[in-house]
């Protein structure tokens, strides 16, 4: 049972880059001193993904995705889906994405083939 849901997820991630569906998206991680303080916040890189919010529903291959990605990750949130299991994304790190920003939740592991993570609305920085 779980090789059906793990090809299903290949094909999901085939399918959005063969739709054009990826995107590029900044990533940022805050920075602290040896004594734990937050020193600002860096660029660490950029993540290409498939952003699925409320909005994204108008698509019916968007609709599925959403269900899909929903059943691992959870809540209804924005979710970001990452066809690279290797990015090094973690929770707290903050995402610019469609001209907001947003705190990363959760990140999931989908049977090796995409990263599910779980976005929070307002991840404005709070660091100087």
């Amino acid at each position: 049972m779980t090789t059906i849901f793990a090809r299903q997820a290949q094909r999901m991630a085939l399918t959005m880059k063969k739709r054009g569906l990826i995107t590029a998206y900044s990533v940022w991680r805050r920075q602290a001193n040896a004594y734990g303080e937050p020193t600002g916040e860096e660029t660490v890189w950029q993540v290409s993904g498939f952003l699925l919010s409320v909005s994204s529903m108008n698509d019916a291959y968007a609709g599925s995705a959403f269900s899909t990605a929903a059943e691992v990750a959870g809540d209804g949130r924005p979710m970001l889906m990452v066809p690279d299991v290797q990015t090094d994304i973690q929770v707290g790190d903050r995402v610019d994405a469609d001209g907001s920003s947003y705190r990363v939740s959760r990140v999931e592991n989908l049977y090796d083939v995409l990263l599910v993570i779980s976005l929070t609305e307002g991840g404005a920085s709070d660091v100087a």
